[in-house]
């Protein structure tokens, strides 16, 4: 692979360019027994899968630092050339903070992976429902671990799912996790306390790694929203695209495969309704 698609410097003069890919890592912050690769690994996974699945695009731009500050900097650096960053490596939290201070100085569309893995939780939550034969509509969820990932309550609540219900380790003494799902139906679990307490076609998981649900949800999200002018993702088009992996997930089974040819027909059909635009695959309805 030639190194036309890597970030040479930081004046943003690229050919080309839709995406940026970037990588967001302390230069130390090697967490003992972490199953996941590094942010600059993912990365380069990142940009090979957006190549093989997508019309666009991507650069890479690996950063030794997890200030938003300086993440926001670079990535404005990389205006006009870039209609989107995708960013790996940041918590829930900072992954927020970026998203906000991106828009409010103008920035390009953000995406990163918490976002990516709420989408692909949500489709796998309203799968599991249906595999249970619970209508999302009448679906009671408990969340352990919510703060991983903020917008996932209300991103089930929009796709349709009756009630939400947090559940913390600290809840355990008065309110214990088996006795709390005898009322509920699927246990999202994100801080993986609940193996013991619920039988695992209830359980949604957050995965070991994180690119192997993006490499479900981000092509075709990369490929309608940057299309449309989108400068920031709202909850709305995250039940959006999840709505669409469900409608499409074989029958027992959580995700569509990446490789399902109906994928990102069926992402732009649904992300493009969220954005009240006519969907330029509208010849059925579901």
């Amino acid at each position: 692979m030639t190194n036309n698609n890597d970030v040479q410097s930081d004046n943003g003069l690229f050919i080309g360019v839709d995406v940026a890919v970037v990588g967001v890592s302390a230069a130390k912050s090697h967490r003992a027994g972490a199953r996941t690769r590094s942010p600059w690994e993912a990365m380069e996974d990142y940009v090979a899968m957006i190549a093989d699945r997508t019309a666009l695009h991507a650069v890479r731009l690996p950063l030794a630092t997890t200030d938003v500050n300086t993440v926001i900097a670079r990535i404005l650096g990389l205006q006009p050339r870039i209609s989107a960053a995708f960013v790996v490596g940041l918590d829930a939290n900072a992954a927020v903070a970026l998203q906000q201070g991106a828009a409010e100085r103008g920035g390009p569309l953000v995406i990163t992976e918490t976002d990516v893995v709420t989408t692909t939780l949500t489709a796998m939550t309203i799968s599991t429902l249906k595999n249970l034969e619970v209508g999302p509509r009448v679906g009671q969820v408990v969340i352990t671990g919510a703060h991983r990932a903020p917008m996932l309550g209300q991103a089930l609540l929009m796709s349709g799912v009756a009630g939400i219900s947090s559940w913390r380790t600290s809840d355990a003494h008065q309110f214990p996790l088996h006795r709390l799902m005898e009322h509920n139906d699927v246990l999202v679990d994100l801080d993986r306390c609940g193996r013991d307490s619920v039988t695992a076609n209830r359980v949604v998981a957050l995965p070991y790694e994180s690119f192997d649900h993006a490499s479900v949800a981000l092509p075709g999200f990369l490929s309608v929203l940057c299309g449309h002018g989108v400068s920031a993702l709202t909850v709305e088009m995250i039940a959006a695209c999840a709505r669409s992996l469900a409608l499409i997930t074989p029958p027992g089974c959580t995700l569509p495969a990446p490789d399902e040819r109906m994928l990102l027909s069926s992402i732009a059909r649904q992300v493009t309704k969220s954005l009240g635009h006519t969907p330029p695959y509208s010849t059925h309805q579901h």
